[in-house]
């Protein structure tokens, strides 16, 4: 899975793609992360419209809607992202484009929490995820 991520050399849905095309690998793939979904400047639909074999794995989080005030996003993706349902991204529309039966994760290092446990982060993280995902099984 290759992860497009907007400060770094494969900045967008599209130049993930076209790498990924050019390996030509029946087990490659674009590994979507909610953030720089929204970072890149993709939309849901670009999503939509890409092979669902090609996504087979997504990284859940949130944020807020807006980019940073400082321009960082790279200190945004490190360390002031949050639990999913948390900010404003479209997490929702999100989950229904992606294809049922992708792997998720939750990448989401929240300073806010950084003071607490781990079994509190999990703990906060876990309802945070299951309140996005519902109860509704996805596979």
């Amino acid at each position: 899975m290759l992860e497009f991520i907007p400060f770094c050399q494969t900045r967008t849905v599209a130049d993930a793609l076209r790498v990924v095309r050019a390996a030509d690998q029946p087990n490659a793939g674009i590994l979507v992360d909610a953030l720089h979904v929204v970072r890149s400047g993709a939309s849901v639909d670009d999503l939509r419209n890409l092979d669902p074999a090609m996504l087979d794995y997504w990284q859940l989080c949130d944020a807020a809607l807006d980019r940073p005030a400082d321009g960082d996003l790279r200190t945004e993706a490190r360390a002031r992202r949050f639990y999913p349902g948390e900010g404003q991204l479209p997490l929702a529309s999100m989950l229904a484009a992606m294809p049922r039966d992708s792997a998720i994760s939750v990448e989401a290092p929240c300073q806010q929490y950084a003071e607490l446990s781990w079994e509190q982060r999990g703990r906060l993280c876990g309802e945070a995820t299951r309140g996005i995902l519902g109860t509704e099984p996805r596979a």
